[in-house]
């Protein structure tokens, strides 16, 4: 008898950076499970051995099965933010980033068998420009909208119950990579 892989779901995975990590989790043994708003959906995984699990992001559907018996969800939902800064590309922005948190965290509350782990994306747009400056996590966060937003989103990663999972925060800047990224 085979033990079956331990899974991962990866909301908001079919970016630059959601597609790399499935690639190198698939690599490391691990079944995946992409949320997608893009109508992705399928119930075989496709050429790459990724399943696609159609989602709004917004509210709890059918997608929330796939949290069950999973070693871990990462959160990368969130509106691109390679646009002009207008108040309804703003508004886009942040929701995007809250509202995943939100109909995550319900999700994981109502799971009887809730992962362990949340890995949430976050970034560091947190600390605002400042140039040379080097910065930890002990740094204090910027001005602006950019700062604004990534301080809303790990507060509402603070307050989610989350199932009683360990929750980490990603902060990332510019993905980079020789097949795309910020910089192809």
């Amino acid at each position: 008898m085979t033990t079956p892989q331990p899974r991962i779901v990866l909301a908001g995975g079919s970016g630059f950076l959601g597609t790399h990590l499935a690639r190198h989790l698939r690599q490391a043994g691990y079944a995946i499970t992409v949320l997608s708003r893009q109508g992705l959906a399928s119930t075989e995984p496709d050429g790459d051995g990724v399943r696609w699990v159609q989602w709004d992001g917004q509210t709890i559907g059918p997608w929330s099965a796939e949290l069950a018996g999973a070693a871990a969800l990462v959160n990368l939902t969130g509106r691109n933010v390679n646009c002009r800064y207008t108040g309804r590309n703003r508004h886009a922005i942040l929701h995007s980033r809250l509202d995943s948190v939100r109909v995550l965290d319900e999700a994981m509350q109502r799971c009887d068998q809730p992962p362990p782990a949340w890995v949430q994306a976050s970034t560091l747009a947190i600390y605002g420009d400042r140039a040379d400056e080097p910065l930890d996590e002990a740094s204090p966060t910027g001005p602006g909208f950019s700062p604004d937003v990534a301080r809303a989103w790990e507060q509402a990663v603070s307050e989610a119950d989350a199932g009683g999972a360990r929750k980490v925060l990603l902060r990332a800047s510019f993905v980079l990579g020789t097949d795309g990224g910020a910089l192809p």
